[in-house]
């Protein structure tokens, strides 16, 4: 159920009365909240830390993370309070952060987008949602709108088409890349490898949008087993450090063992080694195994069991020696 409220904390009194009410629905009804990370008091952390998984699903209206860009938005609360409460917020296991930026902002540069994008990567968001800036008639922001500098189409949704700091290309460029963090950042199966990417490869942002618009697939529907294969033939041939786990993100995707990211797969009688590091699930005999090596030479890898009797493609247990 999603709660009509662009701001559910700005009352600390209030949201623990509305989190006390949305317990009594726990587990039937997930609720779905939009909460400033920089309003969080001490209080209300202590009730969201307690609060049973599943019961809420957050969006962190962060929008930047430019001080700059917030103040010329006029937007509530300070920038450090902000990050320490989008820290805190991502860090809770019992819940989901989704965090949100906004091209188009006045001030916002593109090349400021790629490095936010990276910074809530390394805070872990669920996931990481870009949109474009719409000046909806009768915000403050549409009536300065000539004063910031910012240039909207006349027609619904409102959308803006450029600004003083970005121009009709770069305001393209954040549409294609909000596409790609939806096909890969924001899709659990790609996710724990395109975080990674984007932590550890500084230009991986750029130059892995920059294949998807060569290919022509940026604005197109792509399949789940698609972003799979790009992904991986991207890594092959780019970063081929990341190529094994970009085949492991495949495998435990439950993807066909018989295409090119598991071309290293080894699925015929595996014998299970005498001793290996369980990393999780229970091994049963009638589990079907496969072996990713790591090293040929030295028959290290991960192990993959598969059930037999269900019909189910993803691995229950994982191991590796």
């Amino acid at each position: 159920m999603r709660v009509l409220d662009r701001t559910f904390n700005y009352n600390t009194r209030r949201a623990k009365e509305l989190l006390e009410l949305f317990l009594e629905y726990h587990p039937d009804i997930r609720f779905h909240l939009e909460i400033h990370p920089a309003l969080l008091s001490e209080e209300l952390k202590e009730e969201l830390k307690h609060l049973p998984e599943g019961l809420l699903h957050l969006e962190a209206g962060i929008q930047s993370l430019r001080e700059p860009v917030l103040e010329k938005s006029r937007r509530m609360g300070k920038l450090t309070d902000a990050l320490e409460g989008l820290k805190f917020l991502c860090s809770l296991p019992n819940m989901e952060t989704h965090a949100d930026l906004i091209a188009g902002l006045p001030l916002y540069h593109l090349s400021e987008i790629f490095e936010d994008i990276r910074v809530l990567a390394a805070y872990g968001a669920g996931e990481i949602q870009l949109e474009s800036l719409k000046l909806l008639p009768g915000t403050e922001m549409r009536r300065r709108a000539e004063e910031l500098g910012i240039q909207y189409s006349p027609l619904p949704p409102y959308e803006v088409l450029q600004t003083r700091e970005v121009n009709v290309s770069e305001l393209q460029t954040a549409r294609q890349l909000s596409r790609l963090l939806d096909g890969f950042y924001n899709t659990p199966a790609w996710q724990s490898i395109t975080r990674k990417l984007i932590l550890k490869e500084e230009k991986f942002l750029y130059r892995f949008l920059e294949h998807l618009i060569q290919i022509g697939l940026i604005d197109q529907p792509i399949s789940l087993e698609k972003r799979g294969l790009i992904l991986y033939e991207f890594c092959k041939h780019n970063y081929p450090e990341y190529q094994l786990e970009a085949s492991i993100a495949w495998i435990e995707a439950g993807m066909s063992l018989k295409k090119l990211p598991a071309e290293k797969v080894k699925t015929k009688r595996q014998v299970p080694p005498e001793n290996w590091q369980v990393l999780y699930g229970q091994y049963k005999e009638n589990l079907r195994l496969c072996f990713l090596p790591i090293n040929e030479e030295t028959n290290q890898g991960y192990w993959f069991g598969f059930e037999s009797e269900i019909q189910k493609p993803e691995p229950v247990f994982k191991a590796m020696n």
